[in-house]
């Protein structure tokens, strides 16, 4: 993900530069191929920006995964009562249907 806190760096890259940038971001992160900018100490240190965002951002990524994967192995949410519903699918939503919601909000609510 590019941050609109990079912008800064990039201004100051000529098109090329930038051009050259962002395709060795996205070899970066597609390939895993770090590039050698040893002829271009901007574009070196405007790389290693990202490259510190992009692996930062996957490791959050990834835990995120994990933790996903293992409350999704608890069963997730229990199914709601029936009686916890307003009304079903089945049911026409007739103004009865509303009266009755809102009759029951009101009172949940005290209003």
């Amino acid at each position: 993900m590019v941050y609109y806190d990079t912008f800064d760096q990039i201004k100051i890259l000529s098109n090329e530069q930038t051009g050259l940038l962002f395709k060795a971001v996205y070899d970066y992160e597609i390939n895993q191929v770090v590039p050698d900018f040893s002829n271009d100490q901007v574009l070196r240190m405007c790389f290693l920006f990202f490259q510190k965002t992009l692996d930062r951002d996957k490791e959050k990524y990834y835990e995120k995964c994990q933790k996903n994967a293992e409350n999704g192995a608890k069963g997730g949410r229990p199914p709601k009562n029936q009686s916890e519903m307003p009304y079903t699918a089945t049911a026409p939503r007739t103004a009865s249907c509303k009266a009755a919601l809102l009759s029951r909000l009101q009172q949940e609510n005290d209003i």
